[in-house]
Parts: structure tokens; C-alpha cells; sequence
């Protein structure tokens, strides 16, 4: 009997791609005036409450990254053509380095945590 490796998806790392855009977006436009002010409260707390949901399955981060290929690659640049307007080579580059900035992260938060 062969086994059969199960494919686990990619559902926590578009959450978190998705999320670490957003983040980036609301940050640019609160920094637009270059200063942080109390009219970007309502933001600022949207963020902070959409990161729990981002981030609640966090630990399945490094095993959907170890586990990707290259259509899943390719759906999470789709995601951010669609969503961002972004061209195709564009969107490669975001996600390219939004992934190794969420693994990064990760490993900081895995230190941090002990």
C-alpha cells in the first residue's frame, strides 16, 4: 500500500497575507499626514481586532509555507492581483516577500514566546 500525502492548504497563510497587507494599507493611509492622530482610532482598533482572527491558527503557518507549491503560489498571487489591482509580476513580488516576512515574523514570535 503507497501512502498518500494529504495536501494541508494554504488557508492560514492567506489569512495572514491578507492581513499583512491590510495592515500595510490602513498604516499607509493613517501615515498619510504623517501623523497619528485621534480620528484614526476607528482604524487603528479594526486592525487590532482583525488580527485575532488572522492569527488563531498561527502555528499552521510553517507547515502550509514547507508545504506549498506552485498552484497555491499561484492562487495567493491571484488573491492579490483581485484584491489589490496590482500587476501579475507585481503581485509575485508581494507575496514573495510577504512570505518570508510572515515566516520571519513567525520564528521572532516563536523566540519571544520561549
Amino acid at each position: 500500500m503507497t501512502s498518500v500525502a494529504l495536501k494541508l492548504g494554504i488557508k492560514e497563510t492567506k489569512e495572514a497575507v491578507v492581513y499583512f497587507l491590510h495592515a500595510f494599507k490602513v498604516g499607509g493611509e493613517i501615515l498619510e499626514d504623517e501623523k497619528i492622530t485621534l480620528s484614526d482610532a476607528g482604524s487603528l482598533w479594526a486592525l487590532l481586532d482583525g488580527a485575532n482572527d488572522a492569527f488563531q491558527d498561527l502555528g499552521q503557518l510553517p507547515a502550509e509555507l514547507k508545504d506549498l507549491d506552485i498552484a497555491e503560489a499561484d492562487e495567493l498571487i491571484d488573491m492579490v492581483v483581485t484584491n489589490y489591482s496590482f500587476t501579475n509580476e507585481k503581485a509575485k513580488e508581494i507575496v514573495e516577500k510577504a512570505l518570508k516576512a510572515l515566516k520571519a515574523n513567525y520564528e521572532v514570535y516563536l523566540l519571544i514566546r520561549g
